[in-house]
């Protein structure tokens, strides 16, 4: 394998986006049951990776983290002299760009199956045949996202390309990192624009996608320092930032991204950009709206020895109840509490309220009318709140379902068992 890269030149690969998306936890009046995907032991992602290699010639390279494995995908070449830089996925198909003589553009944004072989099609590079050429890509899950690779006037150009006939949607100018040759690294994360518009570079700036085409992108004020330098990004399924320096592929967790939290040593050598695929083109992902449910744990106190006898829990002692909600309701809080317990209206203001939280869950099935379902009684049912301080829910489990908490304040809300 010739790799095109000396002292003074380096060059770029690109990230295609692919995730296995975690299964989202399931809540049917039972506790909470979650399926977590199996982590690669090195790199500790869900998340399938290919990678495009700078090189002649260039390979595209597929990495499963539930083996370990990397797996050359052969693809057909355009030309006898090809540099891979840009890669992306679109969660079918890959796309790619190469840089040729002098590291020019071919004019054209490449796709191919998942599986090599020739191309399906191209769209045109905005920059046209011999042009700057296009360093870096990623889908955001409707459009394609592409960095300019060589600068102008010492910036880098970001386009947001419509994937179906190349047309610019939008566009706006980076100031050139001042490293190597060209910009390799680029991902939208979040909504954001993440890159360091340079090559082997350790600072990622993010910036806020341009609404029209032309001028300079606005900064969001974030510039984060990496462990390493890159040149192909990437997020994961959990939000993870993965990055490649040519040598090793490794995971830098959420912003700040300023630690190693695991590394695939010689993993994707050469590799100039990486990619996943991008989460909301996985279906499975997505919660039917009938089956999300709203379930509140209400924590309060009775503090008369009388009433909490009759409702057969201790008193002066902070306990917890999880119910059904309905959000297009207003709540009475206390009413849910003598209700569950089965006491009566009179007994409501020897009832005190000390906290209130909430889940959203994607149910196995939608749920049955909130009018129908009948207050349980059980001691076993009401728990301490240091015990329910417990029985937290991980946000990404409810953001893979489809679900977006409404708070921060989310923890579980175990329905009563029957």
């Amino acid at each position: 394998m010739l790799k095109i890269k000396c002292t003074s030149i380096s060059e770029h690969g690109i990230m295609t986006k692919a995730l296995i998306v975690g299964l989202a936890a399931i809540l049917l009046l039972l506790p909470i049951i979650s399926t977590r995907s199996v982590y690669a032991s090195h790199l500790g992602t869900s998340s399938q990776i290919w990678g495009i290699e700078a090189a002649l010639i260039s390979k595209i390279h597929h990495f499963d983290p539930t083996t370990d494995t990397i797996t050359p995908i052969s693809r057909v070449p355009t030309s006898s002299n090809e540099n891979g830089r840009g890669i992306a996925s679109d969660g079918t198909n890959i796309w790619y760009t190469i840089v040729g003589d002098a590291f020019r553009g071919d004019g054209k944004i490449h796709k191919i199956a998942p599986t090599g072989g020739p191309d399906i099609s191209t769209i045109p590079d905005p920059f046209g045949s011999n042009g700057s050429g296009i360093g870096a890509l990623d889908f955001d899950g409707k459009d394609l996202w592409a960095l300019s690779y060589l600068p102008s006037n010492n910036v880098e150009t970001i386009f947001k390309l419509d994937s179906n006939s190349g047309t610019v949607l939008a566009s706006c100018d980076v100031p050139f990192g001042d490293q190597g040759v060209g910009g390799d690294s680029l991902a939208i994360v979040n909504g954001k624009i993440l890159t360091d518009a340079g090559e082997l570079l350790n600072n990622l700036t993010e910036y806020n996608p341009p609404s029209g085409i032309g001028g300079a992108c606005a900064r969001t004020g974030n510039v984060f320092t990496l462990p390493v330098n890159v040149t192909g990004i990437d997020t994961d399924s959990a939000g993870n930032l993965l990055a490649t320096d040519l040598f090793s592929l490794h995971n830098l967790g959420h912003a700040p991204y300023s630690t190693i939290l695991a590394s695939q040593p010689n993993a994707f050598p050469d590799e100039e950009d990486i990619t996943t695929q991008p989460e909301s083109n996985v279906q499975t992902n997505v919660c039917p709206e009938e089956n999300v449910q709203h379930w509140d744990k209400i924590v309060f106190v009775i503090p008369n020895p009388q009433v909490a006898k009759r409702a057969h829990v201790p008193a002066n002692t902070e306990l917890d109840i999880k119910v059904l909600d309905d959000p297009h309701k207003v709540a009475d809080i206390k009413q849910k509490v003598i209700d569950f317990l089965k006491l009566t209206s009179s007994d409501r203001n020897a009832i005190k309220i000390v906290d209130i939280n909430y889940a959203i869950i994607c149910a196995l099935q939608a749920p049955p009318s909130i009018k129908t379902l009948s207050p349980l009684q059980s001691q076993s049912n009401v728990t301490s709140s240091s015990a329910a301080a417990k029985e937290k829910i991980d946000p990404d489990l409810l953001s893979r379902a489809g679900v977006k908490p409404q708070e921060e304040n989310v923890t579980s809300a175990l329905p009563p068992s029957k």
